[in-house]
């Protein structure tokens, strides 16, 4: 791990720990929320190179904290920007077929009904020597698996 010093001086004329973005700022995240004070990480271009270093602000007005921990020359870690996987939270996709697919079923006499539910199950069920496949909202999926004269076979999620 490479590291070098920055200079105390050199980091406040630049008002690095105030936030201020200049050509030499690539990045700055914020790391730590204390009592106190919160710490953050500022990535600085220089020379040939990346270099991070730690300075902190204060989260009270009564009190002072110096931002760079006291220090008159601060230790900073070469780094370099490096691709790296995130989690992105989406709104869930509708279900196949946009789920506009309505409930069918017949009762019974033989009647077909419908009604405006979507339809997220799959049911297979035996009429006879015939299989056939419908579409089921959540309350005549149930339905179907308890009644004896349905004759379900195999129940399965769009």
């Amino acid at each position: 791990m490479t590291t070098r010093p920055f200079h105390r001086d050199w980091l406040e004329r630049r008002m690095i720990a105030e936030g201020v973005d200049g050509p030499w700022v690539a990045h700055r995240e914020l790391v730590e929320d204390r009592e106190y004070s919160t710490v953050f990480h500022v990535v600085l271009r220089y020379g040939d190179g990346f270099w991070r270093l730690e300075y902190q602000l204060s989260n009270a007005s009564d009190q002072d904290v110096d931002h760079w921990f006291n220090q008159v020359e601060i230790e900073a870690t070469q780094v370099w920007p490096a691709a790296a996987a995130h989690i992105v939270w989406q709104d869930t996709p509708p279900l196949a077929g946009g789920g506009s697919t309505s409930c069918t079923w017949t009762d019974e006499e033989g009647m077909t009904k419908v009604c405006q539910d979507p339809a997220p199950w799959i049911v297979v069920y035996q009429t006879g020597a015939m299989a056939r496949k419908t579409d089921l909202c959540d309350v005549h999926v149930t339905t179907a698996m308890l009644a004896p004269h349905c004759g379900v076979r195999e129940v399965r999620k769009r």
